[in-house]
């Protein structure tokens, strides 16, 4: 499992992340001690992510695929990959925030979908779910054992 946390940090090369964690002195993304707690309300996900979590802004849900797929024993990562399931799409789609962590001997995945100043829209929330679904597999039986993801919304 600790092969997919590193996997995570390979994929994640927006220049974004790097410039607003450089711009604000916080090259690493670590996360405030407040917002570390308030995540870890009972109304939110229940687990206060430690102060190393890493954490990764408008990271694609198809880099969040291939470190999952990667991570597994037997999938090479410089072997070519059959995508006959369809789940890598070569899109933009992101989610806002990803923080990933050890805990309790499963790695649990805290994703995030923020909006500010618009509206939640309903297509693009079930698209969301829908790559979710593809990626983790329907609920309780993720395709993933070990790695525990819970997903919220942020306005």
């Amino acid at each position: 499992m600790d092969n997919f946390l590193k996997l995570l940090e390979s994929f994640n090369r927006k220049e974004r992340f790097f410039l607003v964690g450089e711009a604000l002195g916080n090259p690493n993304f670590q996360l405030s001690d407040d917002f570390r707690f308030r995540l870890g309300c009972r109304d939110v996900f229940g687990i206060v992510p430690p102060k190393d979590a890493l954490v990764f802004m408008d990271y694609h849900l198809d880099w969040l695929h291939a470190s999952l797929f990667l991570s597994h024993p037997g999938n090479d990562e410089n072997g070519v990959h059959d995508n006959s399931d369809g789940i890598a799409t070569g899109t933009q789609e992101d989610v806002d925030l990803l923080i990933a962590f050890p805990f309790n001997d499963n790695i649990r995945i805290f994703l995030i979908e923020a909006k500010a100043a618009t509206g939640w829209n309903n297509s693009q929330l079930i698209s969301k779910a829908r790559k979710l679904t593809n990626i983790f597999g329907e609920c309780p039986n993720n395709k993933f054992p070990g790695i525990i993801p819970q997903f919220c919304l942020m306005s």
